[in-house]
């Protein structure tokens, strides 16, 4: 072999050496850096727990806020049809809760058409409990009293978280 093809042989031997030698440095290099760290696991896992814990009391604190609207409308919708009793009758249907469904969902004419309200014999809120009332009322003597326990389902005796007709819109 000449000289020249001497070289050429050893540069070429010489660059498939630096090439092999790139190679495993690259490949090295990518193996080093891929897995992650337990700290930025945990600091991802940690970011992931909080927004869910932001959704999931956003969602809860709708679905009360929408109970509570659909608690308003449902009194509003008992309302008229006491207002329509009244405008028949010259008054209210006297005495509780079970007076009440008597008057408004039994008889000749029915009052309340509203059967998303009723669940057997007695007018039910969003959360299952009795919307409760009294004729004459106590804070309203010249009408009546209209109220739900609320999302807690305890007497608060109006105040609290009890839906009425004589407290203010909450």
């Amino acid at each position: 072999m000449n000289i020249h093809a001497t070289r050429l042989v050893q540069q070429m031997a010489a660059i498939g050496f630096q090439r092999l030698a790139c190679k495993s440095q690259v490949s090295s290099f990518r193996f080093s850096h891929r897995a992650f760290t337990l700290v930025e696991l945990l600091a991802v896992i940690t970011i992931i727990a909080m927004l869910a814990a932001l959704v999931v009391g956003g969602a809860s604190y709708a679905m009360r806020k929408a109970s509570v609207a659909r608690c308003h409308a449902n009194m509003e919708t008992i309302k008229n049809a006491l207002a329509d009793y009244q405008i028949e009758y010259g008054g209210y249907p006297p005495g509780n809760e079970t007076a009440l469904y008597n008057a408004l969902c039994k008889g000749a004419k029915v009052y309340l058409k509203d059967t998303s309200v009723v669940m057997g014999s007695r007018l039910v809120d969003p959360w299952g409990g009795n919307y409760f009332y009294q004729a004459p009322g106590t804070h309203n003597a010249d009408g009546y009293d209209l109220w739900s326990w609320g999302p807690n389902g305890q007497n608060d005796n109006g105040g609290g978280d009890d839906l009425s007709n004589w407290a203010a819109v909450q």
